[in-house]
């Protein structure tokens, strides 16, 4: 497991944050629209931060 910091005010100003698990279907069907969004956006400064929940420690 690769654990990383992202601090939301060292970024760009528009981030769009998705929590998601690999049990999560509807989860890991939005997936592939997530890339396009992304690929489509980047050039205007939007950043697609997800994140798996599946290690989150509560």
């Amino acid at each position: 497991m690769v654990l990383h910091h992202y601090y939301l005010n060292h970024t760009r100003p528009k981030v769009i944050v998705n929590m998601w698990t690999s049990w999560c279907p509807p989860c890991k069907a939005e997936m592939p629209d997530m890339q396009k969004f992304y690929q489509e956006h980047k050039i205007d400064g939007i950043e697609v931060l997800a994140i798996n929940l599946k290690w989150l420690v509560l």
